[in-house]
């Protein structure tokens, strides 16, 4: 996605970028993908959200605020962003002195009743109610009718 920003910015596009699905957030969008691209850069939920989106763009009477609200809201993200602390972490040798130990000859261990892999076995009528195996059944079949 960096990557198709980059290249709409290299090569002078001026339509703004929608960013959705289920890998991205509003925050990836911000912080990674809208400073490649000096053109609206817009997280949608999903293609239904679009529609919402894509109308106050093309209005002329919402098209500056939308822009400017959702820049703004860029901003606010990376700089959050930008001001997290780090977490603390341990050396390498700290963190080998404070691993776990265990004293494996004396904890008790639960041990199975049967090893492997265990079926239960359940007639399908007591699985799921007839109506429904009725709907998961394939249809009779159709005989053509006869020509004779």
């Amino acid at each position: 996605m960096k990557h198709v920003a980059s290249e709409m910015e290299r090569q002078g596009f001026k339509v703004p970028l929608l960013i959705g699905g289920a890998t991205t957030s509003a925050a990836h969008t911000a912080i990674k993908l809208a400073p490649y691209y000096s053109g609206p850069v817009v997280h949608v939920l999903d293609a239904s959200r679009s529609v919402p989106v894509t109308t106050a763009l093309l209005s002329d009477n919402q098209r500056a605020k939308f822009i400017a609200d959702n820049e703004a809201r860029h901003v606010e993200m990376r700089e959050k962003y930008g001001n997290k602390k780090p977490k603390e972490t341990l050396s390498l040798v700290e963190a080998q002195a404070n691993r776990y130990t265990c004293d494996w000859a004396n904890v008790e261990i639960a041990v199975p009743e049967k090893l492997g892999a265990q079926y239960a076995s359940l007639p399908v009528a007591k699985a799921a109610p007839a109506a429904e195996v009725a709907e998961l059944a394939p249809e009779p079949a159709v005989e053509a009718p006869s020509t004779e």
